[in-house]
């Protein structure tokens, strides 16, 4: 690894640390409380109470100058919320303020897909703000997608108190590209692309109201559309599993839900649907239902109306999975 030479950091600074075992995470809540006080920065330090608790002891009577705040914050309140509160604090004379954070240990991958997700906000709303930001992860307790998404979403990894580029960061946009058609395609940019969560039937059928409103489709046919649509949505979380941070969109309030984009072209003789997946699918056949098991709701779905038709395609050159289209045919 490439130690990084002072000054070299921007006005935010994003920073991993790890540990295996609570000492070593104690060891870095206490040497971070120092960098912070050499460099006459106010610290926030946001820990689980086992690891908050030894490190007070080991600070003893300097335990005060520790802004120590709950565990539970990074869940509940949005980055800039969390500075905001702490602003009657006093940064350090660069007017940078230290922070110091203890993501919870993950035990299954949706976890890990929602810190991904956390991750990138916090480098969305910090970019530019005078932070230096360290996130302390736990080798031993969280699964290994946590741990990679750690490794990737971060610039500098502190190594034996060492500032060091990350060999392993990569910017979130080329983890993730954005999803785009291929040109052969001709349908051109979407009329709109919005994301839903899991368990999505009532807000797919109140968007698509609004969005079919002025296309004269018949109700009985929005109905059956947002059916279909919702089992598509559903495919895509059942197949991708902690796959489904390629389709990230975040959402404007915490916690940041995993959404499933959705694209929706409208044309004078039909309305289409996409979604995209990640890992491939077979192509659909109208006639006999997949033998892959993941498909057989969206296949039986598709028979509500003779109006709708569902298809499978190749994801095309930017994306490794498949796209789902439904198109809903106009009377």
């Amino acid at each position: 690894m490439v130690e990084l030479a002072e000054g070299s950091a921007p006005p935010f600074t994003h920073r991993a640390a790890f540990g295996s075992a609570k000492s070593d995470l104690v060891d870095q809540v206490v040497d971070r409380a120092h960098e912070a006080w050499a460099q006459g920065r106010h610290m926030i330090a946001l820990l689980d109470a086992d690891v908050r608790d030894a490190s007070a002891g080991r600070l003893g009577s300097t335990a005060a100058e520790v802004d120590f705040r709950p565990q539970a914050w990074l869940a509940t309140r949005s980055a800039p919320a969390i500075i905001a509160t702490c602003r009657d604090r006093t940064p350090g004379p660069d007017g940078t303020l230290a922070m110091l954070t203890q993501p919870p240990s993950s035990t299954t991958d949706s976890d890990a897909t929602f810190w991904l997700r956390a991750e990138r906000r916090i480098e969305t709303d910090l970019a530019g703000m005078p932070v230096d930001l360290v996130c302390m992860f736990d080798t031993m307790s969280s699964t290994p997608s946590h741990l990679h998404v750690a490794r990737v979403t971060h610039p500098v990894l502190i190594v034996d108190g060492v500032n060091c580029a990350n060999p392993d960061f990569r910017p979130y946009d080329e983890l993730f590209p954005p999803y785009r058609l291929r040109a052969a395609d001709e349908l051109g940019p979407a009329d709109d692309v919005v994301g839903f969560g899991p368990f999505p039937a009532s807000a797919v059928k109140r968007w698509l109201r609004e969005e079919t409103a002025s296309a004269g489709l018949a109700d009985d046919l929005v109905e059956d559309l947002a059916l279909v649509l919702n089992e598509a949505i559903t495919t895509i979380w059942e197949t991708d599993q902690d796959h489904t941070v390629t389709h990230v969109a975040l959402a404007d309030d915490w916690p940041h839900l995993p959404l499933v984009r959705v694209h929706l072209w409208r044309s004078d003789t039909a309305i289409i649907c996409e979604v995209v997946t990640r890992t491939p699918l077979p192509p659909l056949s109208p006639l006999s239902p997949p033998d892959d098991q993941r498909l057989r709701m969206l296949w039986f779905a598709e028979k509500v109306s003779g109006q709708i038709t569902v298809s499978v395609h190749d994801a095309g050159p930017v994306a490794t999975g498949s796209r789902i289209r439904i198109r809903a045919q106009r009377a």
